[in-house]
């Protein structure tokens, strides 16, 4: 049994008894005067939930919102910070550790915040997820389809292939890594196990490069340096690597050698440039400009290729990726006349699946995702593809009603005219590809009450180690 984050020691088990110890060996507040939280104090607790960001521990004061601990803990918590409405601390010891606790491959899992889950073993973090996945579908009163299996890929380590980076260190010891949740503090990312193997390796030679230029990072404080960031995308099948660096002076001082320097690193294909000039936001900048390489990156799942420029969305874990293609597919019919695919971003289920259709209407708001789907429609020889530039819920005035749809928004979900709209069309099958399990249920409540109910749903773990899920949900009519 390990230790977690910070070498958090596993202490020998041991209880204090008083007549106020009440269920758990916690002492009662009850015939005690009650306590107030206060900075630096140390109390004992048990972790009884997961939660969505940190895990909950349950004290004799109330409960405590700590990270990097899994349920069953039973631990000694540092108060970091006492709130009026929540209390958030650090775990200093385990007491006695959870049945469900397994040896974090990463030393930084507790602080970095990116994998809160990474302690707890895969199994019971798809048991956590499932609960949850019925707890939302039946508040949506939509339980009677079948709920399937949680699929997933492999262990969940080495599957993100979009690496995205903040800049620390000095000029000539630059470290790329990621943020403390709620800090400026840099954890360097060189041995982060979820990241794609040929991402990390492209991480260690952009440090190099860079630090060959002695190209330093900004420094917030100061108002000095040049990196803000990095983006690092690894292409699924194709292994070709694209990136985008940050910076915050422009234009990029010996840009175009440095980008060519860059695609020396194995992989690299493509390297753009984009300029942020706020002192204080990291990641957001000015539409990447290509500074060496190819304009956009060719993509491979399931036998479709896509070409992507750096700004367009695509899903995040590689490995898992087919796992999504196939359960789309499994919810859609074998034969369809006219399919919309609403959120289509570079068209991932709209050219994965053109060749079912006799014509597929692809509607995406964002212009750039737009002109990579046409590109990767003339790539696979799609003739059949017809694009809408235009927000989903407001450019569907002329398209007559579609045989399936399939929708996949962002994590907020779909508007009610939108469901409305669809709802008019009705078409033979709804396909919700949902990240917010929050948002499927309010929209499945509004679909439901539209005159749908669900057929099936299909959880994918897309997002290992971590609360998320994204679940594929078919809809009929009745």
């Amino acid at each position: 049994m390990s230790s977690v984050f910070c070498r958090i020691p596993v202490m020998a088990n041991r209880r204090k008894t008083s007549r106020h110890e009440g269920p758990g060996g916690f002492i009662s507040s009850c015939g005690a005067k009650a306590r107030a939280f206060s900075r630096g104090m140390e109390i004992d607790g048990v972790v009884v939930s997961a939660g969505k960001r940190e895990a909950a521990a349950s004290t004799a004061m109330g409960t405590v919102r700590v990270r990097g601990v899994v349920p069953g803990d039973r631990i000694r918590i540092r108060i970091s910070h006492a709130g009026v409405n929540e209390t958030w601390g650090k775990a200093v010891a385990i007491i006695e550790p959870s049945p469900e606790r397994v040896v974090e491959r990463c030393s930084a899992a507790g602080a970095c915040g990116g994998c809160p889950w990474q302690a707890w073993e895969l199994a019971a973090q798809r048991r956590e997820k499932a609960r949850r996945l019925m707890e939302a579908l039946s508040q949506a009163g939509t339980v009677h389809g079948t709920v399937e299996e949680i699929r997933g890929a492999g262990d969940g380590f080495g599957c993100r292939n979009k690496i995205l980076l903040a800049a620390g260190g000095s000029a000539g010891s630059l470290k790329l890594g990621l943020y403390v949740p709620r800090t400026h503090k840099l954890i360097p990312a060189e041995a982060c196990p979820v990241h794609a193997p040929a991402g990390a390796e492209a991480v260690r030679g952009i440090e190099r490069v860079l630090d060959g230029f002695r190209i330093a990072p900004w420094d917030e404080r100061r108002r000095t340096g040049t990196l803000r960031s990095a983006l690092v995308r690894v292409a699924p099948e194709t292994g070709r690597i694209g990136v985008v660096l940050m910076i915050r002076e422009w234009p990029l001082k010996a840009g175009p050698v440095i980008g060519r320097r860059m695609l020396g690193i194995p992989g690299v294909v493509s390297v753009h440039a984009s300029h942020n000039p706020d002192p204080g936001a990291a990641f957001p900048g000015t539409p990447p400009r290509l500074i060496a390489g190819t304009r956009r990156i060719e993509v491979r799942v399931r036998g479709t290729a896509w070409l992507l420029s750096p700004s367009t969305f695509f899903q995040t874990n590689g490995a898992a990726l087919p796992l999504l293609v196939d359960a789309v597919g499994m919810a859609l019919p074998e034969r369809v006349g006219v399919l919309a695919d609403l959120y289509a971003g570079a068209g991932l289920f709209a050219l994965s699946f053109a060749r079912r259709a006799e014509q597929v209407v692809a509607v995406e708001a964002d212009r750039e995702a737009v002109s990579d789907l046409r590109a990767s429609a003339d790539l696979n020889g799609l003739r059949n593809v017809r694009t809408i530039e235009g927000d989903a819920a407001a450019s569907l005035s002329g398209l007559h009603a579609p045989d399936a749809v399939v929708l996949d928004p962002p994590r907020a979900g779909i508007p009610a005219p939108l469901v409305k709209r669809i709802a008019e069309w009705r078409p033979s099958r709804i396909v919700y590809v949902s990240c917010s399990l929050d948002a499927l249920a309010r929209d499945l409540i509004r679909f439901r009450n539209a005159g749908f109910s669900v057929l099936r749903a299909m959880p994918v773990d897309m997002f290992p180690h971590t609360p998320h899920l994204e679940t594929v949900v078919s809809l009929v009519p009745g």
